[in-house]
């Protein structure tokens, strides 16, 4: 009911206007949520229309745009969670790169770009990656335990 509600408002609103993004993003974010509870390749595709829709709104604005490269760049990790396609896992990890590159200051980004490097690793069994993902975690805002735990399974030999 919310994402239609949602939907409605925004075909009222001017593309000029200053409220656009937001609907649109909170829309981007019902639809990302909706995925995990239907797994329907729609839900997906509307995710990424809108929150694609949003970073072209963002215009030369560098934190806009990082937060939502961001965005597309977990919608793309959550799609490989769901359909494990190994091309959204190497978007994600390109746009959450650029992400990071336009602000460097996103406390969100580095774990999102830590995970997609953790199941980078699954998939290569490259300890390259699992190394990428610890120094993304270290360097993220993560509490201390977040980072002994990956040390420790990088000890172990994980994965």
């Amino acid at each position: 009911m919310a994402v239609s509600e949602l939907r409605d408002l925004i075909s009222h609103l001017s593309s000029a206007d200053s409220l656009r993004p937001d609907f649109l993003g909170r829309l981007g974010y019902l639809y990302s949520n909706k995925l995990f509870y239907n797994y329907k390749l729609d839900d997906f595709k509307m995710a990424l229309e809108v929150h694609q829709e949003c970073l072209s709104l963002a215009g030369d604005n560098a934190v806009e745009r990082a937060n939502w490269l961001r965005h597309l760049g977990c919608s793309k990790l959550a799609a490989y969670r769901v359909f494990k396609d190994e091309n959204d896992l190497q978007e994600s990890i390109k746009l959450l790169e650029q992400a990071k590159d336009q602000n460097l200051h996103d406390k969100e980004v580095l774990p999102g770009l830590a995970s997609a490097y953790r199941f980078k690793c699954m998939i290569t069994r490259d300890i390259k990656d699992i190394d990428d993902a610890i120094e993304r975690y270290i360097s993220s805002p993560l509490p201390d335990a977040y980072r002994i735990r990956f040390e420790r399974q990088k000890t172990r030999g994980w994965p």
